[in-house]
């Protein structure tokens, strides 16, 4: 039993909570004495966590794994993919992630609320969305879609990062492009090397990289996405008005469509 949990909340959450779905993380249920049901997240990395600090730090960023997981294998099931009347950010809107909530020492003999406002420590933060994972902790994987990537990301630092990046898509519109980017750019990196090693890239990956790189100049640019721009302004950077501008639906298709593929094919090599 770890020794820190957080709330959680969901349309999702009471099964999640029964399921195995990972060795590395689990919800579970409990009753109050109206037998109202409340649910927990936590993890096995945080056995030897000590300050509450670190321990809501990480909590936070395996939700974001674990939201990731959700997203990509709900956002591209076969019904969402191909039906050609549904709305592409209502079927994002509609898929039900989970909400974080208060922190729970579990430490003594009751658990204890502990109450974090703000950012307290940005350095720490960052440090624990990089790799929530404690290396001295082995887990037996898990064959079930999301006990299989959740396992992926924590021996695979570009898989991890990327998820991270995926599930923060919608945290803030100014980062929205940035994190694309920033997904186009792990990714392609990856089988840059997956190449080297002469290992063959499925032509689905290679057909979703190229529909993103349509994406590169509009994101790059402030005359071609203004504030949200991965840049500034920047005196060569022009987008012309004949050329297309994509929709953000589409650009959130295109990307996590490309993470998919390309975490299938990680899988699959694996």
């Amino acid at each position: 039993m770890s020794s820190w949990c957080v709330q959680v909340s969901s349309s999702r959450t009471h099964s999640l909570s029964r399921q195995s779905f990972s060795e590395h993380m689990y919800i579970y249920e409990e009753l109050d004495m109206s037998e109202h049901e409340s649910y927990y997240f936590t993890s096995v990395h945080l056995s030897n966590v000590e300050d509450p600090l670190t321990a809501w730090y990480r909590l936070r960023s395996l939700i974001l794994i674990l939201n990731a997981c959700i997203l990509l294998r709900e956002y591209h099931s076969s019904v969402l993919l191909h039906a050609d009347d549904l709305d592409d950010e209502l079927a994002f809107r509609t898929i039900p992630l989970l909400a974080i909530g208060d922190l729970f020492d579990l430490r003594g003999d009751t658990p204890r609320r502990i109450f974090i406002l703000g950012n307290k420590d940005p350095v720490l933060e960052a440090s624990e969305l990089a790799n929530p994972f404690q290396r001295d902790i082995k887990v037996k994987p898990n064959e079930n879609q999301y006990g299989k990537m959740i396992s992926l990301t924590a021996i695979d630092d570009l898989v991890r990062e990327t998820l991270v990046y995926c599930s923060l898509f919608k945290d803030h519109p100014l980062y929205f492009l940035v994190n694309a980017y920033k997904i186009y750019d792990n990714v392609k990196h990856d089988l840059d090397e997956i190449e080297k090693c002469g290992r063959k890239i499925p032509v689905v990956v290679q057909e979703s990289l190229r529909r993103c790189e349509r994406h590169k100049h509009f994101i790059n640019t402030r005359p071609g996405s203004g504030i949200m721009a991965r840049h500034g302004a920047v005196k060569n950077y022009k987008f012309e008005e004949h050329q297309k501008r994509p929709t953000f639906e589409e650009i959130e298709r295109d990307f996590l469509t490309l993470v998919n593929d390309w975490v299938d094919m990680k899988l699959n090599y694996n």
